[in-house]
């Protein structure tokens, strides 16, 4: 454990190292594959904190919009990807896994079963988002008996990995000369500010659960550690100090 401490890893690896150990040991003594009552000579690390979601304001996400090249095919698909990216914030696992009968043009929205969580999900269809795509199936993607929406470009042309749609938001932010200041950049990060931007206009938390396929509200609030002006009015006044015991000499 010493050496997993030492070895430049995250507090989270640490931490969820020493508490598996922990649970291995309860149990091999519970069983009586040990007799001595080994878990006492294990650390106990300290849980991380969570930081804060790195976001971009809106204006970014524009720009980071706008530097997707649409003159090629790829340059198409990589636009679809970013949009359901930035617009409706779905993960990579989605943006990939998306078919063809997850769109319900005459409904106007998208039905899917979240990759991660298994939460069933309905986005908008929006006119940008169905314009991007049907520019895309027309004129960029290849031939291809895939079900899904994006497909690679190199053979074999079969369905992009997470990683490829990682890759294109990631390259566009680069393109769009917006300095990261310590901030991630990917799909995740557009994600985040989808949340942070609903939850600032307002939306009530279990709807942004639900358009973010997440298992439960708790998981939302995470994003509410980015959203600086709602945190501003959970501020409390703080009250004079009068007559305090220090102040009649009771400090010693």
């Amino acid at each position: 454990m010493q050496r997993v401490s030492e070895s430049g890893v995250g507090q989270q690896l640490v931490y969820s190292t020493t508490s598996k150990l922990r649970k291995l040991l309860s149990w091999l003594e519970a069983t009586g594959r040990i007799e001595q009552q080994a878990v006492d000579i294990v650390p106990k690390a300290k849980a991380p904190r969570p930081e804060p979601p790195d976001t971009y304001t809106d204006e970014e996400v524009e720009l980071i919009v706008g530097a997707i090249d649409t003159a090629s095919p790829t340059g198409r698909r990589n636009l679809v990807a970013c949009l359901l990216a930035a617009r409706l914030g779905m993960r990579s696992s989605d943006i990939v896994g998306l078919r063809f009968d997850n769109l319900a043009w005459k409904e106007s929205c998208i039905s899917f079963a979240s990759a991660k969580t298994g939460q069933p999900t309905v986005l908008p269809l929006t006119n940008e988002i169905g314009t991007a795509i049907i520019a895309y199936v027309k004129e960029g993607r290849l031939e291809s008996d895939e079900p899904y929406v994006l497909v690679r470009h190199n053979p074999p042309y079969t369905r992009m990995r997470p990683a490829i749609v990682y890759d294109i938001v990631s390259e566009a932010m680069g393109r769009a000369g917006i300095a990261r200041d310590g901030r991630r950049r990917g799909p995740h990060a557009l994600r985040a500010s989808v949340a942070t931007r609903m939850m600032g206009s307002g939306v009530p938390l279990p709807v942004i659960t639900r358009a973010l396929s997440h298992g439960c509200s708790d998981t939302s609030k995470f994003y509410l550690k980015a959203d600086i002006e709602q945190l501003r009015r959970c501020a409390l006044d703080v009250l004079p100090l009068v007559n305090t015991w220090w102040m009649t000499g009771g400090a010693r």
